[in-house]
């Protein structure tokens, strides 16, 4: 997913179809290769900038009736490029969610600027549940849990449940509502858990699908006939 794809209205066709067929949190953007310090900014501007009528298109003959049958699915254009804008900084910020809980310093530089994105464009519920992402604290203690198993291998009654579980045990956004405290660090040592980069995943997709996808589902049913 490089940052010329929204300017291509075939590549908008295709993004109006994806999220009229398959569930929001089922689409997956392929953006390690093109996503550095120094294009995040083009990324950036062309969410912005956005425009239906700005696309670019090889055969002008094909404007007519790419732009025809999205009229057919969506009850405007606006609302069409709201929902482009909003799907398309929500996936990204996802995406970079997995990058940003390495470090505070890639977390600022590649997670934040999707959430104050979002919060320029009037998101704001959008933006709010963006922030909620907690992938470093999600990270840091998958990290100090599997220091502190000692190189055991921790068996499955030893597991928690679910990601779920992980991410309400890890999170002090969590539904329990509390703090990440060293009692509760202390909780998770001794349960064992020596979260792999898989489950690590697994929390945050759980997050998008939590707190994310209601948000991208109302502006949905706002857009879509």
């Amino acid at each position: 997913f490089c940052w010329t794809y929204l300017q291509r209205l075939w590549c908008v066709y295709e993004w109006a179809c994806v999220l009229i067929h398959k569930p929001t949190e089922k689409v997956y953007l392929q953006t390690e290769l093109f996503v550095r310090e120094e294009t995040l900014p083009l990324y950036l501007q062309a969410v912005r900038n956005f425009s239906l009528a700005k696309t670019k298109c090889g055969v002008e003959a094909d404007r007519e009736v790419l732009e025809a049958q999205i009229r057919q699915a969506y009850i405007s254009k606006q609302q069409f490029e709201v929902l482009v804008k909003a799907t398309v900084i929500a996936l990204m910020a996802r995406s970079m969610a997995f990058r940003a809980g390495r470090s505070p310093k890639l977390y600022f530089t590649y997670f934040q600027p999707w959430v104050a994105l979002a919060f320029e464009l009037g998101m704001d519920e959008l933006g709010s549940a963006l922030d909620s992402c907690d992938c470093l604290t999600w990270r840091r203690v998958a990290t100090i849990s599997s220091e502190n198993s000692g190189g055991k291998k921790v068996q499955p009654q030893d597991r928690p449940a679910s990601a779920a579980e992980v991410r309400d045990l890890m999170s002090p956004f969590s539904s329990r509502g509390h703090a990440l405290s060293p009692e509760h660090q202390e909780d998770l040592m001794q349960m064992g858990i020596g979260v792999n980069s898989l489950l690590f995943h697994q929390v945050i997709s759980d997050w998008f699908e939590t707190d994310v996808v209601p948000v991208l589902a109302k502006i949905k049913e706002a857009s879509t006939k």
